[in-house]
């Protein structure tokens, strides 16, 4: 029995240790807006991508899956003068 414990403790001292270390979320996030005028033409524009990093010191991948996700953010809105805008943020996230 003792030395099943000895060796069983190793192991499990292993498997929840292992996991954890040092990791990055990049994060690349692009705007696009539009505007509609009164008359139903539209313009758009993109803008230049950015990328961002942040680094996580011992943590389980696991872990960063909530914080290091895709998100898509889309606010509209209508103007007084019968226009309406929109814009749209992307973040497309990877742990590295």
């Amino acid at each position: 029995m003792k030395k099943t414990i000895l060796i069983a403790l190793p192991v499990l001292f292993f498997t929840f240790s292992a996991c954890k270390k040092d990791r990055t979320c990049e994060c690349t996030s692009t705007s696009t807006s539009s505007y509609t005028d009164k008359s139903g033409n539209t313009s758009s524009s993109t803008g230049a991508p950015s990328t961002t990093k942040t680094d996580y010191k011992k943590v389980k991948k696991s872990s960063l899956d909530f914080s290091c996700g895709n998100s898509k953010y889309v606010s509209t809105g209508n103007n007084a003068d019968g226009s309406s805008s929109t814009y749209v943020t992307e973040n497309k996230c990877s742990i590295k």
